[in-house]
C-alpha cells in the first residue's frame, strides 16, 4: 500500500548520524521526519509518507483506507520509536536497511515499552508503524511479533463483560423513566435517545461506533400494512468493512424496539443522527445510567452490549453460525470470544436482594413502556433545535459546494 522512503533513506544515509550536543543527543532520523513530514506539525495529519520528496506521495485511496485516528496512532507510535533510537547505541546505525537489525532494535524497544509501564498497544502500534513506513520490512518482524505474544500472556486477561437481557431491560427502562422527570429538552432528549440506541446495540450485536454513526436514512421501516413489523439496519463503515463490505445489515425483529424506532425518528431528516452527540458522551452517559442504578461496581461499558446480546441468543437456542451472519464476524473464532454464559450469569449474580428486587420492581411497573412508546410524539416531550440547525447549517454548506462545482461536474 505504501512505498518505501527511498530517497529519504539515501539523503540521511549520505551524512554521517549526529553525536551528543551540549548533553542533548539529537535525533538521528530528524531529515528523514523534516522531509516526510511524519511528526511535523506543518503536515496534513493524513499521510505516512514523505511530502517534500519529489514524486513520492500518498494517493486518496491509500489514505481512505485508514482512518485519520489510526494514522496518527502510527506515527505517534513510530516517532516514539525514533526518539528512544536516538538515546541507544543504534543511533550511529542504518538498522531500517537490515531486516535482522531491525528486528533486533524494535524487540528491545518492545521491552522497553513494557518495563517503563507502557500499555501493550503502544507496542503494537510500533511495529504496525514500521511495517506500514518501510515496507519492505512487512512480514520480516516475526520477532517483535513473538515479544508481543509472550507480553500478552503475561498480563491478566480480561474478557469481554456481557451486558445480560435483565440487566438490559433496566438501563432501558430507567432511562425512559428519567427522561420523563427531566426538565431540559437536552437531558430529555438525550435519556430517549440513549435507552433506544442501547437497546438497538443490544439487539442487532451494534458495535459502539457503529451506534453513534446512525442516521435517521439508515432505518428502514415498515411502510404498508403487508411488510412484516421488521425494520433494516444499514451500517455505513464498519470496522470490518475491508472484508465484508461498506454497507452491511442488521435485522430488528422485535415489535417494540421497531415502535419505539418509529417514534423517535418521525419527521426527522434522513440526515439527522440518532445519537445527539459524540461517542465520549454515550459512554458517559452509560456510566451515569449505570452508576445511578448502583451497578457501579459491575465493569460494564458500551461494549458490553454486543457481547450481551451474542449470548443471550446464544443462550436462546441461535448456533453459531447464525450469529456470525447475525453479527457479522468474519470467523467464527472471532465470535466465540464474546459468548459468555458463565460471565453474563455471574453479572446477576453480583445483585444483593435489595438491587435485585428493585430491578424487578422497575420491569414490571415498566412492562407497558418496554412494549410500546408514549402515545404522544417525540416533539410533545422535546425538541431538536440544535440538531435542526446543524442540519441546516450542512445543508446550506452542501448548497454552496455545489454551486460552486464548474458544469458537467
Amino acid at each position: 500500500m505504501f512505498m518505501l522512503l527511498a530517497l529519504a533513506l539515501s539523503a540521511v544515509s549520505a551524512t554521517p548520524w549526529p553525536a551528543l550536543r551540549d548533553g542533548t543527543r539529537v535525533d538521528y532520523a530528524a531529515p528523514l521526519l523534516s522531509q516526510g513530514g511524519l511528526l511535523s506539525s506543518g503536515c496534513s495529519g493524513t499521510g505516512l509518507l514523505p511530502g517534500g520528496a519529489p514524486d513520492v506521495h500518498e494517493v486518496a485511496l491509500e489514505i481512505s483506507r485508514t482512518s485519520t485516528k489510526y494514522r496518527s496512532e502510527l506515527r505517534a507510535a513510530y516517532g516514539n520509536l525514533v526518539r528512544w533510537v536516538a538515546t541507544t547505541r543504534w543511533s550511529n546505525q542504518l538498522w531500517l536497511e537490515d531486516p535482522q537489525l531491525a528486528s533486533q532494535v524494535v524487540c528491545e524497544h518492545v521491552q522497553f515499552l513494557k518495563e517503563t509501564g507502557r500499555p501493550l498497544g503502544d507496542a503494537r502500534h510500533c511495529i504496525l508503524s514500521v511495517q506500514t513506513i518501510h515496507r519492505a520490512l512487512k512480514g520480516k518482524l516475526s520477532r517483535p511479533w513473538d515479544c508481543v505474544k509472550s507480553w500478552q500472556l503475561e498480563k491478566a486477561l480480561r474478557s469481554r463483560v456481557p451486558l445480560p437481557s435483565l440487566l438490559m431491560t433496566g438501563f432501558f427502562l430507567f432511562s425512559v423513566a428519567t427522561a420523563l422527570t427531566c426538565s431540559s429538552d437536552y437531558d430529555i432528549h438525550s435519556h430517549f435517545s440513549f435507552a433506544i440506541l442501547c437497546r438497538l446495540g443490544h439487539h442487532c450485536l451494534l458495535r459502539p461506533n457503529e451506534i453513534i454513526k446512525l442516521c435517521v436514512g439508515d432505518l428502514r421501516l415498515p411502510r404498508s400494512s403487508f411488510e412484516p413489523e421488521v425494520c433494516i439496519v444499514r451500517l455505513r463503515d464498519p470496522k470490518n468493512r475491508a472484508s465484508l463490505g461498506r454497507f452491511q445489515f442488521a435485522m430488528v425483529r422485535d415489535t417494540g424496539l421497531v415502535a419505539w424506532l418509529r417514534w423517535y425518528i418521525h419527521g426527522c431528516p434522513s440526515e439527522m443522527r440518532l445519537w445527539p452527540g459524540k461517542q465520549p458522551r454515550f459512554s458517559k452517559m452509560f456510566r451515569k445510567v449505570r452508576d445511578r442504578l448502583g451497578w457501579e461496581r459491575l465493569p460494564l461499558t458500551p461494549g458490553s452490549l454486543r457481547p450481551g446480546g451474542a449470548t443471550e441468543q446464544f443462550m436462546a437456542g441461535a448456533s453459531v453460525s447464525v450469529l456470525k451472519y447475525a453479527g457479522r464476524w468474519r470467523v467464527e473464532s472471532s465470535l466465540e470470544v464474546y459468548i459468555q454464559e458463565a460471565m453474563s450469569h455471574l453479572c446477576v449474580c453480583e445483585l444483593d436482594d435489595r438491587e435485585f428486587e428493585a430491578l424487578s420492581g422497575l420491569i414490571t411497573a415498566g412492562s407497558a413502556q418496554w412494549t410500546q412508546p408514549p402515545s404522544h410524539p417525540a416533539t410533545h416531550f422535546f425538541d431538536r433545535r440544535a440538531q435542526w440547525r446543524g442540519i441546516h447549517s450542512f445543508r446550506s454548506q452542501r448548497t454552496r459546494k455545489i454551486q460552486t462545482l464548474p458544469l458537467g461536474c
